[in-house]
């Protein structure tokens, strides 16, 4: 049996699809988590430990979930459009083999920058390591945090640069001219939400840090404060750009199924 035309892009945009709403409904969660957290946490002072604690974690596993429903999903999406990359055209065949370039590129970034930032971090540990007997160098821990919340934000901005510009990619040529319009948008807002995670996860650090108290001090690691999880309200904005543009992408394929035509502008006003 023939399958019909364009039979893997359509059920890779549909999971791409899918895919966006788990990560808007992830988002969601992280960000209202992480305004119950502050509320809790300013509102009910030391009593308000454990509940901002309770429900910084609690968001984080469900958004966490929903974070992997949707990367699970999205590959499935990704795999399927480049499988069938040649069923609407060379344009659209150029474009998604540019965008597995580039997601390959992001995965690159992420993996050797981490792997990067991991051994600059144990150089420094172990070259303030104290004493036998001395205490420990709470201002060498405080560095060290700061080199990887800085590390791993840069490799964050950096990572949803080349996703940003894959996933625009792989839809791109499918697109009528409003989806292609929005390009721009989408790349802006997903860069803000990004930049906007790591300035708030050195703010977090400043104002609330994570440290470790030396003999007859109090700890300061009971801070459950993290402003970073407001970036996922800019996050869910570029999310849902990008939705509305993968439902024109489907609009836009079915068109040209339906003119026999490689142009999803076919039959559209000039």
């Amino acid at each position: 049996m023939v399958p019909p035309p364009g039979q893997k892009t359509f059920e890779g945009l549909e999971n791409l699809k899918k895919a966006t709403s788990f990560a808007i409904y992830a988002n969601v969660v992280v960000g209202l988590a992480g305004l119950g957290t502050l509320a809790l946490f300013f509102g009910g002072g030391a009593a308000g430990l454990g509940p901002s604690a309770a429900v910084s974690v609690g968001g984080g596993l469900i958004g966490g979930i929903l974070q992997l429903a949707a990367f699970v999903v999205g590959l499935t999406g990704v795999l399927a459009i480049k499988t069938g990359r040649r069923e609407f055209g060379p344009e659209h065949d150029q474009s998604v083999g540019r965008g597995w370039k580039l997601l390959i590129g992001a995965v690159l970034v992420y993996v050797l920058g981490t792997v990067v930032s991991v051994i600059a971090i144990v150089f420094v540990v172990l070259s303030t390591v104290p004493a036998p007997g001395a205490p420990p160098n709470l201002g060498a821990i405080d560095q060290t945090l700061l080199f990887l919340i800085a590390g791993f934000a840069l490799i964050a901005v950096i990572g949803t640069f080349l996703v940003a510009l894959a996933l625009q990619a792989f839809i791109e040529k499918l697109m009528p001219r409003p989806g292609r319009d929005a390009r721009s948008t989408f790349i802006v807002l997903a860069m803000a939400g990004a930049f906007i995670q790591a300035a708030l996860e050195v703010v977090s650090f400043a104002f609330f840090p994570v440290g470790v108290a030396a003999a007859g001090q109090t700890p300061t690691n009971l801070s459950v404060v993290n402003l970073a999880s407001i970036a996922a309200f800019v996050s869910i904005a570029s999310l849902l750009v990008y939705r509305r543009q993968v439902e024109g992408a489907l609009a836009g394929a079915r068109l040209m199924v339906e003119t026999h035509s490689f142009n999803p502008d076919a039959g559209a006003p000039a």
